[in-house]
């Protein structure tokens, strides 16, 4: 039973190498390999060989007929079946009680990852068969695809996602380093191996262009002409000069069991956010078992329907007694009106449309558990819906927020009433002289784009010729022809201050911070920037926590590298 980025490919091929050479036979499983699965098991069972089927959960429903043929073999007593698998909610229990389990996941910390790669892939044959460079080059390649592995548990700091980088990846590295030109005569083309390493190899399994920037800093560091030349990995961490086995072993013992955020370029207090997000997990699974039992019959009952609902009921009376003047807001869309304005008009529509369509739902459900009104098929999948903690299907296509039914109501309601203060300031004109917080809105990231073109309608000039400019103060854009202040926004991974920009953060730091006002224009491509793009850092606006919503860049001072502020897994989020 295998876990995402492990196998247990390699392991298996040495295993068979040993015990039955040329007698080894695996076959990745897919929706076309089946009948050839069954011809090569037969074969198999007949010879006395080995077989290995893998990843079995993509053709879950073909188990049984895997079954079925197990069963009617007569097997030679020197026949192995080895089977893998994900975690499959569907997988036939009978195959998995026949079966001797072995769970492989890939080892946790730096010393384990490493010292898994030089018990397999990078065995003693491998790194003495070559001069001390090549065998210092390995260990930088095992190196390097370790950091890569463990920051997955720094998600989504370490990495805005979970990649599935695998043993075979680190192989095809090995075989790459080898192959490229200069390896053996101890000038490496870093070029080539950058250029391989970044597009065939890890950055295939990379597709969002913030991690893809990520990889390409650790590629420039760890492969480099200084690395080989008396460069250290990591604090106290040196490279052996020599290209014997066990020189190599006792580097990776040195290296503490238990990892530090630092080691792999993160903040030192980035642990702090994997607690808070694997207590957020727990809650979730929690949350979710409720959800199940809730769910778990289909009958309607007015008593248990009034018990559930009625807290639910009660908090919408309570919220929606704030929104009022949302509700009573009368407008009119003006053709002729500033881009800005017409996306508040919309927001508005937007909000009051959210409302109404919530209140129509749950004055349905208060109707239903009443005994006045009959239960029609929408209002009974509403409520299942509501019992179960989850968000009405109806309501989610509305607009995306808390995944629970009670936060996401604060949410709107609460976005309602800011955006109803932004279309009064929109049509006193003041809309833009004042701070705004962008997390009023249902969609901020529309904002940006009705802004821009206010600036090219403004400038009389072509949108796609504008680009986004940030400073920390209104000095720094003093040539911008429509500059806007944004309040309210969090960073993680660094501390920021108007006068020095990005800061390092302590170790007992929390985990967001609050960062200054931020001033936006949208600019002539081109145009100077306001800070040296040698003393400043990209760093990526998100409009949610989980890195899932990027609403632009943003360009900050920072003393340091912009490679070190990116390992860090510095951003900026829309703050509640």
């Amino acid at each position: 039973i295998t876990t995402a980025g492990a196998a247990p490919d390699q392991e298996l091929e040495d295993l068979a190498a040993r015990a039955m050479p040329q007698r080894y036979k695996a076959l990745p499983m897919g929706g076309q390999s089946t009948d050839t699965a069954l011809t090569l098991l037969r074969e198999a069972a007949k010879d006395g060989d080995w077989l290995c089927l893998k990843n079995l959960h993509l053709v879950v429903s073909w188990v049984p007929q895997l079954e079925k043929e197990l069963s009617a073999l007569e097997p030679h007593p020197d026949f192995r079946l080895w089977l893998t698998t994900e975690q499959h909610a569907a997988f036939p229990p009978i195959m998995l009680q026949q079966s001797l389990k072995v769970t492989f996941e890939a080892p946790p910390g730096m010393q384990k990852n490493l010292s898994r790669s030089f018990e397999s892939s990078l065995s003693a044959e491998i790194v003495e068969s070559g001069s001390p460079q090549r065998a210092q080059l390995l260990l930088v390649i095992a190196w390097f695809h370790a950091v890569l592995q463990e920051r997955r548990s720094f998600l989504p700091q370490g990495w805005t996602k979970f990649y599935e980088f695998s043993p075979s990846d680190l192989r095809t590295a090995i075989d790459i380093c080898d192959s490229a030109g200069g390896v053996a005569k101890g000038q490496p083309d870093w070029a080539a191996i950058h250029g391989l390493l970044s597009l065939a190899v890890y950055g295939g399994r990379v597709d969002n262009l913030h991690d893809e920037r990520l990889l390409h800093s650790f590629l420039q560091q760890y492969f480099s002409r200084a690395m080989l030349s008396g460069g250290r990995l990591a604090q106290g961490v040196a490279i052996p000069t020599s290209n014997r086995h066990a020189d190599y072993l006792r580097a990776i013992e040195s290296i503490p069991p238990i990892d530090s955020p630092t080691l792999f370029g993160l903040p030192a207090n980035a642990g702090m956010a994997v607690q808070k997000r694997a207590a957020t997990a727990v809650r979730a699974s929690l949350r979710e078992l409720d959800r199940d039992e809730a769910e778990s019959t289909s009958s309607f009952d007015r008593e248990v329907w009034t018990h559930a609902l009625s807290p639910v009921l009660s908090l919408w009376q309570k919220l929606l007694s704030g929104c009022e003047r949302v509700r009573a807001a009368r407008h009119q869309l003006d053709t002729c009106a500033q881009p800005v304005d017409s996306f508040v008009s919309l927001e508005l529509l937007k909000a009051q449309a959210i409302l109404k369509k919530i209140d129509a739902s749950l004055s349905a459900i208060g109707r239903v558990a009443r005994g006045v009104e009959l239960l029609s098929a929408k209002t009974k999948a509403d409520g299942a819906s509501l019992i179960g903690g989850r968000i009405p299907p109806a309501w989610a296509k509305e607009w995306e927020g808390s995944e629970e039914p009670a936060e996401w109501m604060r949410q709107v309601t609460s976005r309602a009433i800011a955006i109803e203060a932004w279309h009064g300031a929109a049509q006193g004109g003041g809309l833009l002289s004042r701070p705004l917080r962008l997390h009023e809105l249902l969609h901020p990231g529309f904002f940006l784009t009705a802004l821009r073109q206010q600036t090219a309608r403004s400038t009389k000039t072509p949108m796609d010729a504008l680009e986004l400019c940030c400073g920390l103060a209104s000095a720094d854009l003093r040539g911008a022809s429509l500059a806007v202040v944004v309040s309210g926004l969090a960073l993680q991974g660094a501390t920021c201050s108007t006068s020095a920009g990005l800061a390092p953060l302590d170790a007992d730091a929390p985990t967001r911070s609050s960062m200054p006002d931020l001033h936006l224009a949208w600019v002539l491509a081109g145009s100077p920037p306001p800070y040296d793009t040698k003393r400043s850092a990209l760093v990526p606006l998100y409009a949610d926590g989980e890195r899932t919503s990027l609403l632009c860049d943003v360009r900050l001072p920072c003393s340091g590298s912009d490679a070190q502020w990116l390992q860090a897994g510095v951003a900026c989020f829309l703050a509640e």
